[in-house]
């Protein structure tokens, strides 16, 4: 059994704005910084040794030593070490609070750039206006240096970032390499990230972020546009078609809710032909979130995956403390498991124990269920893509969409505050068992069995088709 390691920081990162003065620190905060990611990275990181096969990992630490010295953004230097592992469990967050937002410096920036758009004739054929995912912000693609683009609020529905405000760095060169500078739609957080134009009209950033460019643009459009909000729900779309929204894993209480939630409607479900699960933008949390449903799904015991636990030093230490918690709670049940866990990585040290996986019984509720369709997408990570892994054990289940982050290779975060600067660093401390039916995802992702095309917006609405037209 894989016992999952408390994070002692909770992790409620917000974000630095483009517009004001980047946080810097002196040479030696830096290397502090540095060093305590470098030394997390190689005692802690579950990934360490199958992915750095050469002294490249050393050089980049090597360069953002030197490049220590400058007046550069700190945040950066440090990113450009964790990206080298492409990997959302090895990753970096800067917090910041909305209110240090410049306004005025936004609605000159704004101000600035419809004249820019104005007076330029010919544009890079990327440079435009780009609507998000969820229909709830446009923002302007603006060349800004021969290879980077920045993204600026146009308009947005959200009343926690105005116009003017630049949420995105597209950047290509020497330093980034493809890295993008992105801060979250609503503010609350800063991190660089892979991102990608999987057309000259669709740009994907990494798990945060889909854009689709727009042919044309008139003030007050987002009025005209349906705004998509993931809220837990069970949708009766017809007497054949069900549809379940679970798009979140990681708020408080979550469990409970998709609990009640498919009780609730257990006899619509357990009715129903086809089975629809929307998990799309669903970036990890809890697993408990989707035990409720096995019942009416499954036929067989299904398989939670093994891992592979590292034992390093720092990590029997980090057991040790979440034993004492356990203690100072008088919770002997977790004592004694920890007891257990700890002996086994002292034994092991340095090295890894293997923890088989977990059995999820089967204990099935009747139900007329025939396919079972999960849409998945690029913001699918994590405990999100644990819950695909399991079901395609089952063989009515059938993923539709586009690839899932890959997020899925190296687990159990845990969480630090790095010292100096305070940014948030996650890192994964468990290797995935990797299977001839569940090979490497990290950074690739899960593709879907039925790819559903860019132009279509309706994803329920295409699985329903698409079960009507093989009766």
């Amino acid at each position: 059994m894989i016992i999952f390691k408390k994070i002692r920081i909770i992790v409620s990162v917000s974000c630095i704005v483009f517009l004001i003065p980047v946080a810097l620190f002196s040479q030696v905060d830096k290397i502090t910084d540095i060093d305590f990611v470098y030394k997390k990275i190689k005692t802690v990181y579950a990934g360490y040794k199958n992915k750095v096969k050469s002294n490249d990992f050393e050089k980049i630490i090597k360069l953002t030593r030197a490049a220590s010295y400058k007046d550069e953004d700190t945040f950066a230097a440090l990113s450009r070490i964790t990206s080298y592992f492409n990997d959302h469990h090895l990753s970096l967050y800067e917090k910041r609070i909305n209110k240090n937002i410049d306004t005025a410096l936004c609605s000159l920036n704004y101000e600035r750039l419809y004249k820019l758009i104005g007076n330029r004739t010919k544009k890079n054929k990327y440079e435009g206006y780009w609507i998000n995912e969820l229909n709830s912000i446009v923002i302007y693609l603006k060349k800004v240096q021969k290879n980077q683009l920045d993204g600026f609020i146009i308009e947005t529905s959200i009343p926690a970032v105005p116009r003017g405000y630049c949420i995105i760095k597209v950047k290509e060169n020497k330093m980034y390499k493809g890295l993008t500078d992105y801060i979250s739609i609503d503010g609350e957080f800063r991190v660089f990230t892979k991102t990608h134009f999987k057309s000259d009209s669709v740009l994907i950033g990494n798990s945060f972020s889909k854009w689709h460019k727009l042919n044309s643009y008139k003030p007050n459009f987002l009025e005209s546009q349906h705004p998509i909000i993931y809220k837990p729900s069970v949708i009766v779309i017809d007497s054949n078609n069900v549809l379940i929204m679970m798009n979140n894993f990681s708020t408080k209480g979550i469990a409970k809710v998709y609990d009640s939630l498919i009780r609730e409607n257990e006899k619509s479900i357990a009715n129903c032909k086809n089975l629809i699960i929307d998990i799309r933008n669903n970036g990890g949390g809890s697993i408990r979130s989707f035990i409720p449903l096995l019942p009416f799904i499954c036929s067989k015991p299904l398989l939670h995956v093994g891992a592979f636990v590292l034992c390093s030093n720092d990590l029997i230490e980090d057991a040790k403390e979440s034993r004492k918690i356990y203690n100072e709670r008088k919770d002997t049940a977790k004592v004694l498991a920890y007891d257990e866990f700890i002996t086994r990585m002292v034994a092991h040290k340095d090295d890894f124990i293997y923890n088989p996986p977990d059995t999820f019984p089967c204990v099935q509720i009747p139900s007329k269920i025939k396919n079972v369709a999960l849409l998945i997408n690029h913001g699918c990570r994590s405990a999100a893509e644990l819950m695909i892994l399991m079901l395609k054990q089952i063989n009515m289940v059938k993923t539709f969409g586009e690839s899932t982050a890959g997020s899925v290779d190296y687990l159990d975060m845990i969480t630090y505050e790095l010292p100096v600067s305070k940014y948030i660093f996650w890192v994964g401390t468990t290797q995935r068992e990797i299977t001839k039916n569940a090979p490497l995802y990290d950074n690739v992702g899960i593709p879907p069995d039925v790819e559903i095309p860019e132009n279509i917006m309706d994803w329920p609405g295409f699985v329903k088709k698409y079960y009507e037209q093989i009766k």
